[in-house]
């Protein structure tokens, strides 16, 4: 189970650490990805996040269309700016790095597969692996 996982998590896990991670040690990799990496299913309109609320979780668009959405007061009033985002895109990468909180709203504008990797499903994987723990420090 933990490898037909890993076969179905490892072809959108293409952001260099995670690479660098695969070509040191594919099966903490694994481990890694039967613990933290999950997929999410989105219909149109479903929300992925909302502004103020803290990321818990850093995303890679597999399937779909997202829409996000950004509202900011200015001394000149309220500015929003959107951007769309689609398949191999990461979102919220900010939260493997750091405590991080959206500042804007997450929407899909198409039905959507993510997967999502759980930062502290992550942290507890990488802190078996020595090697691996030292890099994410």
């Amino acid at each position: 189970q933990q490898n037909l996982h890993y076969e179905m998590c490892r072809k959108h896990l293409v952001h260099q650490i995670f690479c660098w991670w695969q070509a040191l040690d594919v099966t903490a990799v694994q481990v890694f990805c039967h613990k933290a990496v999950n997929f999410v299913v989105l219909q149109e309109n479903d929300t992925l996040f909302h502004a103020g609320f803290d990321a818990h979780s850093t995303y890679i668009v597999a399937v779909g269309e997202l829409k996000y959405v950004k509202q900011a007061q200015t001394a000149q009033g309220e500015t929003r700016t959107s951007r769309s985002v689609g398949a191999s895109t990461q979102i919220s990468e900010a939260a493997l790095w750091s405590h991080w909180c959206h500042v804007g709203t997450m929407e899909a504008t198409s039905a959507s597969e993510l997967v999502s990797i759980e930062v502290d499903k992550l942290c507890q994987a990488v802190d078996k692996y020595t090697v691996i723990s030292l890099v994410f420090q």
